[in-house]
């Protein structure tokens, strides 16, 4: 349904990323101010970051409803003019994964965020005509863990990019404490910390860890999560203080023992696995770079000598 209320009422109900909220109140701001449209804008950073969630805060703070689509369906185009004719002014059109986007839905879009037109075929056979159909100026958000895979042509009609970074440790700790309190689950403050040192700066990873101890609590008999109870549950489930699993070890493990340390192509690594190389470009890589551990170089990847003492330790 196109009609509905974003979650996320305010930026001020979002937790971190405060950089990004900084540059767009004012831009908000002049589009309500000036009572015309929010400029297109792509929300990039890994897989569980919130970037979605953000799209709801803008579409609130504009008072718009907001429409979701992914780029990971297959949709006909048909399917995209009523959403797109369905759009009023100040609403948010959501695109997730918009790198996947087919190229003749990207190639239809253009015309939709560039002149708010879209050019449609009414009718059958001889009596087919084309139809011009003009759209309110909504404002479309796409949403990327892949920057890199989205087109040059579409980031040059979107223009403005905004790169979600980590969470520090206190945003994590915030998060905790509204994700127990959404499962009506008891947690001590040192118990959230526990939790959010092992999240990846990733609140995704955090609901899911809480969920783990949570029931690693409840078998045990524990009505509440303390620090204690905390990191006995996450060495139970064998997450590490850096918050590296049994998977990540294993990934570097492979690369180390199957392939000297590397480089080693994606697919050789994927293969290796048992794992399709998107999976493991998304799900292994990105944390295991941030922290060191890995390189990307140009003929493969690469356990960096900081990956090799963390194995041997």
């Amino acid at each position: 349904m196109l009609d509905h209320e974003p979650r996320l009422r305010s930026f001020a109900d979002f937790v971190g990323q405060q950089r990004i909220i900084d540059r767009l109140v004012p831009l908000i701001e002049t589009a309500k101010r000036y009572d015309k449209p929010l400029d297109h804008m792509l929300l990039s950073g890994p897989p569980g970051f919130g970037k979605a969630t953000l799209a709801e805060g803008v579409a609130a703070e504009l008072g718009g409803k907001i429409r979701r689509m992914s780029g990971r369906t297959d949709e006909f185009l048909s399917d995209w003019v009523p959403i797109l004719v369905g759009l009023k002014t100040r609403d948010v059109l959501v695109v997730d994964e918009i790198h996947l986007i087919r190229k003749d839905v990207e190639d239809f879009l253009y015309r939709a965020i560039g002149e708010f037109v879209v050019t449609w075929e009414v009718g059958r056979g001889r009596g087919t005509k084309e139809a011009e159909l003009a759209l309110e100026h909504f404002t479309l958000i796409g949403v990327t863990s892949r920057l890199s895979a989205l087109s040059t042509r579409m980031r040059e009609r979107i223009g403005t990019t905004f790169q979600f970074q980590s969470y520090d440790l206190r945003a994590m700790a915030v998060f905790l404490v509204r994700f127990a309190r959404d499962f009506a689950v008891a947690i001590e403050p040192e118990g959230a910390v526990e939790i959010a040192r092992r999240s990846r700066g990733t609140p995704l990873v955090a609901d899911r860890l809480l969920r783990l101890v949570r029931d690693y609590a409840a078998a045990h008999g524990d009505n509440v999560i303390t620090g204690e109870v905390a990191s006995d549950g996450l060495a139970f489930m064998k997450v590490d203080k850096l918050g590296l699993d049994e998977n990540d070890r294993r990934y570097l493990s492979t690369v180390i023992d199957t392939f000297g340390g590397g480089p080693v192509s994606l697919p050789a690594l994927a293969e290796a696995l048992g794992e399709y190389p998107d999976a493991v470009a998304d799900a292994y890589e990105p944390y295991l770079i941030r922290l060191g551990f890995l390189a990307r170089t140009s003929k493969g990847r690469t356990v960096t000598p900081a990956g090799h003492k963390y194995l041997r330790a």
